[in-house]
């Protein structure tokens, strides 16, 4: 009631709730006034909090304060603040109490005014996700309620210097104030002869086409490889050619023949589209070398180096290549917990900002060790990874124990790697693949074509930004479509042909590496880098208020998972990843009201699905989507499901569905 903002609790036990804005920087203001109270809590919680759990309970994704009748406050932290002192007399019934979010600031910190506006207590947070404004009502008294002020009305005193109402008037302006101009759908019927579709605000560079009315391929057409070839997502087969299918990419559209796929009589189509930029970019191999390999010395012979484990293949020189696995001469082997394997320069080398080490397994590292800037840094994560260590001035000697199972693979020194110059073996360029590229940064969307090598490498893909979602198929022989999902991860893979669930693949995709603002790390397996074949891969990035690639968490409940992505989608592709289940697609072209029940499944060339009957339904809102069924293909309890979602508006601007 009261414009969305009072929330009323009459009985039952504890109940959470969270604001419809989240954010990830800025500061925010806002107040809540409270009734009489048994226990309340006010405070801040991430989207996958649940309405079950009280306002920093243990093990919950929030932090805030608990608010007694006697006038007690006590302070909850959940798994991300901590800070504040319980104390008597912070508090009245039906004080308004003011809330202070700073994620500009380092640490993150939440600020809680008492009524005659002093500060009355600080959290810090240690949150790198989206933020909501939340609260609980615990055990309520008769019409317990929570009344919210967001800025639609005054403020009951002035908001703290530097802090802006929590409203969308106030939120950024986004990059693309219309995801019409790079991303849109269309519906067409067949005429089964050469037919125009029209109407996008741009020209379509991707174009995912599907027959609704009648089981029809889904059938993939983009600029790189050029029109009238296909791939199809439901099947495993190499590209085709057509000469009857997508026939010319138009300033507006693109013109179809009268192949069944996508132009039947008197069926019925849907066209996805997506603007990759304007032009084909070749990246050489070995063209970016020298932004990122400080290959000024010769580093394996540069100094002096003890090797605990007196092997010939898992020795410093490995480190020393691009190799970068935990396998024999592409790695040191670290052979004890307690006494360091200790690269001495023969002169040191300044820094500027940072050296970073890939390890495998957990590692601790020692930078000069006994002068007076010795520095240690200790990465107790598992598989491949990253540890940056900051660090300025000389680097005299870098050391690395490890627990009997660690691996040195690499060492950076201000974000370049040391390699040997001249390498015959073990040697990748950056990139180490040469491919074609059709890339929208500002849209986050790019098309990479380049021919396999079956060797662990990079291809560039021109996003300036590391992919979150990832397509790659072989376009010349039958192979698996491979999938690369920030949630998934990079020692894990799900295939858009199958219904599968998340395969742990370890080395075997993705390098163990996530990818970054210029490369994308792929590896052997020829479903993703298959010798000597033509391969395609699309990337996208996200882009703030027009795409969004995240994860949720099942609960089996019609009242499910409500997922914010900061805009009102367009289109949602999603799958659970946990157990079996079918791919799933819904967008407000095919069903522009809410409940939406119309859904494709891009691992089968069936039919439209309408689950009305069925009664599965979802919502699509102004600033994300929210699950309304307990299928298990959408919201089985416990399962993880993985989403790409691409915006109609902005939240700033977006309407209700």
């Amino acid at each position: 009631s009261d414009g969305n903002l009072k929330v009323t609790r009459t009985s039952g036990s504890n109940y959470a709730f969270l604001a419809t804005i989240g954010v990830t920087s800025g500061r925010w203001y806002w107040e809540v006034q409270t009734s009489s109270v048994n226990y309340t809590y006010l405070g801040v919680a991430e989207n996958s909090h649940s309405h079950t759990d009280y306002i920093g309970q243990s093990g919950a994704p929030s932090t805030g304060i608990e608010l007694w009748a006697s006038g007690y406050v006590g302070h909850w932290h959940g798994t991300i603040g901590s800070g504040g002192t319980a104390a008597n007399n912070f508090y009245n019934e039906g004080d308004v109490i003011g809330l202070a979010l700073d994620l500009d600031s380092s640490p993150k910190t939440l600020k809680f005014y008492k009524a005659d506006g002093t500060l009355g207590a600080t959290h810090t947070i240690s949150s790198t996700n989206t933020l909501f404004p939340a609260g609980a009502i615990y055990q309520p008294i008769a019409n317990e309620y929570h009344l919210y002020n967001f800025g639609a009305r005054p403020f009951s005193r002035s908001a703290p210097s530097g802090y802006k109402a929590l409203c969308t008037a106030n939120l950024p302006d986004p990059t693309i104030e219309d995801g019409s101009t790079a991303f849109d759908a269309k519906l067409w019927t067949g005429n089964g002869s050469s037919q125009s579709i029209t109407g996008y605000a741009f020209a379509p560079d991707f174009a995912w086409i599907k027959g609704r009315s009648n089981a029809r391929d889904h059938a993939l057409f983009d600029t790189v490889r050029g029109v009238e070839k296909y791939l199809v997502t439901n099947s495993t087969a190499a590209e085709s050619t057509s000469s009857s299918t997508l026939t010319a990419f138009n300033s507006d559209g693109f013109t179809l023949g009268g192949q069944s796929r996508t132009n039947a009589t008197n069926e019925t189509y849907v066209g996805f589209a997506w603007d990759a930029g304007s032009s084909n970019t070749t990246v050489t191999s070995g063209s970016l070398n020298s932004q990122f390999y400080n290959t000024s010395q010769t580093w394996s012979t540069y100094g002096t180096f003890d090797n605990n484990y007196s092997s010939s293949s898992y020795h410093w020189p490995g480190v020393f290549n691009t190799g970068n696995y935990y396998t024999s001469f592409q790695c040191l082997y670290v052979n004890s917990s307690s006494v360091y394997d200790t690269w001495t320069l023969t002169s040191p080398i300044s820094v500027s900002s940072s050296v970073e080490v890939r390890v495998a397994q957990s590692a601790t590292i020692k930078i000069n060790a006994g002068l007076s800037d010795e520095t240690i840094a200790t990465s107790t994560g598992n598989g491949h990874h990253h540890l940056n260590i900051p660090f300025t001035g000389n680097l005299s000697s870098i050391g690395v124990v490890g627990n009997n199972s660690t691996y040195l693979c690499a060492i950076y020194v201000d974000g370049k790697q040391l390699v040997d110059p001249n390498l015959t073996s073990n040697f990748n360029g950056a990139p180490g693949i040469t491919s074609t590229i059709r890339a929208n940064p500002s849209a986050g969307i790019s098309i990479v074509s380049f021919t396999g090598t079956a060797t662990s490498n990079t291809i560039a893909h021109g996003l300036n930004a590391g992919p979150e979602f990832a397509i790659f198929k072989s376009r010349d022989s039958s192979k698996n479509w491979r999938v690369y999902h920030k949630d998934v991860g990079t020692g894990s893979r799900i295939d858009l042909n199958t219904a599968d669930p998340i395969s742990s693949a370890s080395y075997s995709y993705w390098q163990e590496t996530a990818p970054d603002s210029t490369f994308m790390y792929i590896s052997e397996n020829t479903s993703v880098n298959a010798s000597g074949e033509d391969m395609i891969a699309f990337l996208f990035s996200g882009v703030d208020g027009f795409s969004k690639f995240g994860s949720y968490t099942g609960n089996a409940s019609s009242n499910g998972p409500f997922v914010y992505t900061g805009f009102k989608p367009k289109v949602i592709f999603w799958k659970d990843v946990t157990n079996t289940q079918n791919w799933g697609v819904i967008d407000t072209e095919r069903d522009p009201d809410n409940a939406v029940f119309l859904r494709l499944t891009p691992n089968s060339n069936d039919v439209e699905w309408n689950f009305f009957g069925a009664n599965y339904p979802i919502d699509i809102l102004s600033n994300g989507f929210k699950i309304r069924n307990s299928y298990g293909a959408d919201n089985a309890a416990g399962d993880i499901y993985v989403y790409a979602a691409w915006a109609e508006n902005p939240f700033k601007t977006a309407r209700a569905h």
